[in-house]
């Protein structure tokens, strides 16, 4: 089933499933459990008040956490969206992984904050883990942090510079080991 297939028969936006399930277009198709992920995090939302989208980076491209009985929760391409307070949610947040970010969308406040920011994203970009070259993985690890909308103004812009210019302009994180 394709993205925008499956925001229809649920009446959702296809930005909702693209962001569960990292996926860059509404022309994508949808595995088995991305489908049934998706529509077990719409069930959980309900017709209640909208629960944040939460977006998590890992520093591991396919990073897999144990769910035990529940099944394992896989990153995509660095990252995982989920509901605040959904099963997913509860199961990295009790992981206290040391690798996994939670993307918070306000910028730094102090500067030396964002000093540390900007290092670590071009670290990431320009010389990626264990000093491989890996811009295109490192891009992939800046464009986890944002939302498919701003993914896709994200790529419009040539600049690699701008681009993190951008992240360090609307975006923070915090280890979930520190929370």
């Amino acid at each position: 089933m394709k993205v925008h297939e499956l925001a229809k028969e649920l009446s959702v936006e296809n930005d909702v499933i693209m962001e569960i399930t990292s996926k860059t277009s509404h022309l994508n198709t949808l595995s088995d459990a991305e489908e049934a992920l998706v529509r077990g995090q719409v069930a959980a939302q309900g017709k209640e008040e909208k629960k944040e989208l939460v977006r998590f980076v890992s520093e591991i491209r396919r990073h897999v956490i144990d769910g035990g009985e529940k099944g394992n929760l896989r990153f995509d391409k660095y990252g995982f969206t989920a509901y605040k307070g959904s099963e997913q949610y509860n199961m990295i947040m009790k992981s206290k992984d040391i690798q996994i970010m939670v993307i918070l969308d306000k910028p730094f406040e102090g500067d030396e904050e964002v000093a540390k920011f900007d290092q670590m994203l071009r670290k990431r970009i320009f010389t990626g883990p264990n000093n491989e070259a890996s811009v295109q993985r490192g891009m992939l690890f800046l464009e986890a942090m944002f939302s498919p909308e701003e993914r896709r103004e994200l790529r419009a812009m040539l600049d690699i510079n701008a681009r993190i210019q951008r992240a360090l302009r609307t975006k923070s994180y915090r280890y979930i080991s520190a929370a």
